[in-house]
């Protein structure tokens, strides 16, 4: 499994301990999409507690990062998924290590 994630997060992931694992540190600003996200184009997103602008670059940021999985090619596989482990935000995640428990 590879995880992109942001450099505060990192270390919950390096806690969990799980076997062939790549943890891909990610700067939120240099993520291709948030370039594009303009004063214009963020005036015409309507304000929302969930979907900022942020949101919207980090969403469409997903296939940036599943296509980096396939270039790297960690695993040697040809089966690629994306598990968003963002759900954290609406569900609760005390327990996250034991899903991954052998």
């Amino acid at each position: 499994m590879i995880a992109f994630t942001s450099l505060e997060l990192q270390e919950v992931f390096v806690k969990l301990e799980i076997t062939n694992l790549q943890i891909i540190p990610i700067d939120f600003l240099s993520l291709p999409d948030h370039a594009l996200m303009t004063p214009e184009i963020k005036s015409l997103i309507p304000p929302h507690e969930k979907d900022t602008p942020n949101y919207f670059v980090l969403m469409s940021s997903k296939f940036h990062f599943l296509k980096e999985a396939i270039l790297l090619d960690t695993f040697k596989t040809s089966h690629f998924a994306w598990l968003d482990f963002g759900i954290s935000h609406v569900a609760n995640i005390d327990n996250l290590e034991n899903l991954f428990v052998d």
